[in-house]
């Protein structure tokens, strides 16, 4: 699967999922102006990678890890609907039996982020 590498901008974060060399990242700000431009192709390609998973499981027996790290400074409430929206599409990796891992980081100082 190709990988999917967006540069961070001033309103919106550094995006790299690149199944090849398991990093999956979300880094930096999230205010994208129009945030479902920004982050459909996110959801696309994990929702596409979830099938890859799912066939290879199925045809290999594969079952393949994977850490998505969050590193956003800050994010916005559109912001907020988004991430859940991965959030949840992770999640149902893991019911479906990937093991699915996901690093949160935040200041400890910021109680909201946390």
């Amino acid at each position: 699967m190709m990988p999917l590498n967006i540069e961070a901008t001033e309103d919106s974060p550094k995006v790299i999922l690149d199944d090849q060399n398991q990093v999956f990242l979300l880094e930096g700000e999230s205010r994208p102006q129009h945030a479902y431009n920004f982050f459909k192709p996110i959801i696309n390609w994990l929702e596409e990678y979830g099938k890859i998973l799912f066939w290879q499981k199925e045809h290999f027996g594969k079952n393949r890890r994977m850490t998505v790290q969050f590193k956003l400074n800050y994010f916005n409430s559109t912001s907020a609907k988004f991430i859940g929206d991965i959030l949840f599409i992770l999640d149902k990796l893991c019911e479906d039996g990937f093991e699915v891992r996901v690093k949160w980081y935040y200041s400890k100082e910021d109680i909201d982020m946390k």
